[in-house]
């Protein structure tokens, strides 16, 4: 018959209170009181048949018993964590973590999710709305990036051309399409706060002199942007593209012509040491041939 273990409880409380030396901060540690910490040392001590500590005053002394005891429990608690940490792992070696620019992930991304997910059903993906990612802390594996990143360790692939064009509820204007650019003056000016130049570029090339763009409303993203402009707020500026959707159940429409081209990409990118990660590849050739799907909707 197996020898019975030691109570997990006052396993853990030992190997803590002999990591601080304090029966106080160990408690803190584990989050209960040092009447806890006392008692589970206690009956440790019992089971074993052997003194743990020195009680003193003022503090606790591991006896020679107790840190030959502590040396190898917490070699055992460490073996449980970096093992604990590879089976978790392994759970999600599967699992991928994208970061998607808001508009693009609302207005783009969701009404194709789900062809993602019949064709690759056993990759399981976090998405995360981010207009600032970040690969190096991380937290994610592959994101959308506006233009090549100055980076030899990270790997970018171009999706399509950035294309501006001014957007409004059908309500705004009458359902008029191919307005005169001009009568844009007296509108509210609906602008994201990451995107602050759009709507100078697209008054330039228009050729509409005297607007101010700064005196509009400023939004986090443009995919508030694009739901103020549903809602009739005023005239948002937009990739069109990704607003295509919106298009096509007229909850928007482009009244004027001019389009915008910024001579920028969107894109994916992932850092090369990761090109490997199980799913990585399979998501961005996926989102590749959807891209090429822009004016499509709903997508074939």
């Amino acid at each position: 018959m197996a020898s019975r273990m030691p109570p997990l409880n006052a396993l853990r409380a030992f190997e803590v209170a002999s990591r601080v030396g304090s029966f106080t901060l160990a408690a803190k540690e584990l989050y209960v009181s040092q009447g806890a910490i006392s008692r589970h040392i206690a009956h440790l001590e019992d089971y074993l048949g052997v003194q743990l500590f020195d009680r003193c005053p003022r503090e606790v002394k591991l006896t020679p018993a107790g840190a030959l005891y502590a040396k190898e429990i917490q070699i055992a608690f460490d073996r449980i964590q970096r093992t604990t940490t590879t089976v978790r792992e392994t759970r999600r070696r599967n699992s991928l973590r994208v970061g998607i620019f808001p508009s693009i992930a609302a207005y783009w991304l969701m009404p194709r999710l789900a062809r993602f997910r019949t064709a690759h059903p056993d990759i399981e993906l976090y998405i995360t709305t981010t207009s600032h990612p970040d690969l190096d802390n991380g937290d994610l594996d592959i994101a959308n990036y506006r233009g090549r990143l100055a980076s030899s360790a990270v790997e970018y692939h171009p999706l399509f051309d950035v294309e501006l064009q001014p957007v409004c509820s059908p309500h705004l204007v009458n359902g008029e399409s191919n307005v005169d650019p001009e009568k844009i003056r007296g509108m509210l000016l609906l602008c994201s706060q990451n995107r602050i130049e759009d709507w100078q570029l697209w008054l330039d090339h228009a050729g509409v002199r005297g607007v101010d763009p700064n005196q509009g409303l400023k939004f986090e993203n443009s995919a508030l942007v694009y739901q103020a402009a549903i809602d009739g707020l005023g005239i948002g500026i937009a990739h069109a593209n990704v607003v295509q959707g919106e298009f096509m159940n007229r909850r928007l429409i482009a009244p004027f012509e001019p389009v915008v081209r910024t001579n920028e990409t969107y894109g994916l990118a992932w850092l090369k040491s990761k090109s490997n990660l199980p799913g990585l590849m399979e998501f961005k050739d996926w989102f590749v041939a959807e891209s090429a799907t822009m004016g499509q909707y709903p997508p074939a």
